[in-house]
């Protein structure tokens, strides 16, 4: 699976900080939930290869996408971390 951002908005949740000396950047986009639903019954820290393969896809992809709109800003990462907020939601309208 390759996954390929549309849109994401980026914060800078740490420039808010005048006194520090590096920053802490975000991406955050939206990706449908049933592309993680396999590992629902999984648990952290606890997933398979495959799981953390795709993790790095979109990690890439994010980061490649912002790179595109902002050239640089991937030259200025030192550590990166990748969550994913499982939660599958079903609305009643």
């Amino acid at each position: 699976m390759n996954f390929l951002p549309g849109g994401v908005y980026l914060s800078f949740p740490s420039s808010k900080n005048s006194n520090s000396h590096s920053h802490t950047a975000e991406i955050i986009d939206f990706i449908d939930y049933e592309i993680f639903s396999k590992w629902k019954g999984q648990r952290w820290k606890n997933r398979d290869s495959e799981y953390e393969k795709l993790k790095g896809n979109i990690t890439e992809n994010l980061i490649h996408f912002v790179d595109q709109n902002l050239p640089g800003f991937s030259q200025l990462i030192d550590y990166m971390v990748f969550l994913v907020v499982q939660r599958d939601f079903n609305f009643l309208l």
